[in-house]
């Protein structure tokens, strides 16, 4: 496959064509799989002559039995044993399923574990409890003007006359005389403008559509162009204006007065923010007081729920092979399966789990490691020794029709259709 999508022939945009390649195969009268067959075989014989030529000379027997090797293709059949089956059908007594359980305690183990009352104090609940009012929003908005300004946009029109930087004094007379002449033309006729744009600008972006500019504000134009826009009345044709470009005379069509955003369209914008300074100051005093009441009165996390207005959870069962949030947290999931918390049972440190998020933790229940109970794992037990036992007599009668053949005796094998390699 590497080799074909190798191909430039088959390649659109430099990338391998399913469809090109099927098309160009057929037109040589090849349907794709002849034509891989053919390559592969290409490939295999391209690698033969390497090997050889990398090792010397080879008696030319030895190389022909070789080379047949390689090329020649063989029809087989083949007989396959249904281990499943035969596991299946074996049986397996009491004794082999306690034998088997007494011989392997590592697989029948079940971890450590525990549940867990836990409190998350993180920074969006108290976001959700912070209540802004209107007063606030108000002051906020009037004393940020700036941020909420609309600034003022132009609309304008001009007609350029190329003129390159360091071009000879004649060259910039002739060009200025030509642009007097043409802001001269319009002072007397302004509704000519457009016209003037499509005839004489020599702005590929702008000439067709009569010049214009459509709206824009400060910082989006050069230099000298803007200064002319923005000091010009609506209506005006400017005096010729020299910029890196060439040589601009400009109409200013309309104007967008700067104006500021209604509140109305902005307030929850301001809500938000204001809402979030205010949690995040709550959080950072808050925070200092639920870790140390945490670590001060390890006996319960009721006193720490209460500093932060939270209610206690508790958790499902936790493993360390098994922990939903927040306990898949490294840090945390130590810190519970401590000593100091599964035996001594004493409160974790409040731990960061997240940007702005602690979480502190204190063990309920917890279970050591411990060997599950023979009936609780039987079945799997008997699952695994069928399977065992379906490998070894699959094993056996694949042996033993192999005996028989090679003897040329009656077997027990049932051979599948036959294929070519």
């Amino acid at each position: 496959q590497e080799t074909i999508a190798g191909v430039p022939a088959f390649q659109e945009d430099g990338r391998f064509s399913l469809q090109r390649y099927e098309n160009l195969v057929r037109a040589q009268g090849m349907s794709p799989a002849t034509f891989e067959a053919r390559l592969a075989q290409d490939v295999r014989i391209q690698q033969i002559v390497a090997a050889v030529g990398d090792a010397g000379f080879v008696p030319e027997a030895s190389a022909r039995r070789f080379l047949d090797a390689q090329l020649e293709s063989r029809r087989i059949r083949e007989f396959r044993l249904a281990a499943a089956r035969l596991g299946a059908e074996a049986a397996v007594s009491d004794a082999q399923v306690a034998a088997y359980y007494e011989a392997n305690p590592a697989r029948f183990e079940r971890p450590a574990r525990l549940q867990a009352e836990y409190l998350v104090f993180d920074r969006a609940a108290i976001e959700r409890k912070v209540e802004v009012a209107d007063d606030a929003v108000i002051a906020f908005y009037e004393g940020n003007p700036q941020r909420f300004g609309v600034p003022e946009e132009r609309q304008a029109r001009h007609i350029l006359l190329t003129l390159a930087d360091g071009a000879e004094q004649a060259e910039v007379d002739k060009v200025m005389a030509e642009a007097k002449a043409i802001v001269d033309t319009l002072r007397q006729d302004p509704a000519r403008f457009a016209e003037l744009a499509r005839e004489k600008s020599q702005d590929p972006g702008s000439a067709s559509r009569g010049g214009d500019l459509g709206f824009f504000g400060r910082g989006m134009m050069v230099g000298a162009f803007e200064d002319a826009v923005f000091s010009l009345e609506k209506g005006k044709i400017s005096d010729p204006v020299r910029s890196e470009f060439g040589v601009h005379i400009i109409e200013v069509t309309d104007i967008k007065p700067s104006s500021i955003k209604p509140l109305a369209d902005v307030r929850d914008e301001i809500v938000a923010e204001l809402r979030g300074q205010e949690a995040g100051r709550r959080f950072a005093e808050l925070a200092e007081q639920f870790a140390n009441t945490v670590y001060e009165q390890p006996e319960s996390l009721v006193p720490a729920a209460e500093v932060v207005g939270l209610e206690v959870r508790t958790s499902d069962w936790i493993s360390r092979d098994a922990a939903p949030e927040p306990f898949n947290n490294e840090r945390l999931l130590n810190a519970v399966f401590s000593d100091e918390a599964t035996q001594k049972g004493r409160n974790t440190d409040a731990i960061e789990v997240g940007n702005g998020t602690l979480v502190a933790a204190r063990v309920k229940t917890f279970e050591a490691a411990q060997r599950l109970p023979l009936d609780e794992v039987r079945g799997r037990i008997v699952d695994e020794l069928k399977r065992e036992k379906g490998r070894e007599l699959a094993l056996a009668q694949g042996e033993a029709a192999l005996v028989a053949l090679r003897k040329g005796e009656p077997s027990a094998a049932q051979w599948g259709d036959e294929r070519v390699l």
